[in-house]
């Protein structure tokens, strides 16, 4: 899930010129699925973005 959210990260870095000390990521690895019975499930590997003011 690390992974995941640092290439997301460097996406909407060089696709969109996003400040990098604009963002933190996180990963949550198995921590936090939406679907707790069925870890394989698509749904569990996301990347979630919050709005921090």
């Amino acid at each position: 899930s690390q992974a995941r959210a640092e290439a997301v990260k460097n996406y909407l870095v060089s696709k969109y010129n996003v400040n990098p000390y604009r963002l933190t990521i996180v990963g949550m690895g198995e921590s936090r699925p939406l679907r707790k019975k069925d870890p394989q499930d698509p749904l569990n590997r996301r990347v979630e973005f919050y709005r921090a003011d």
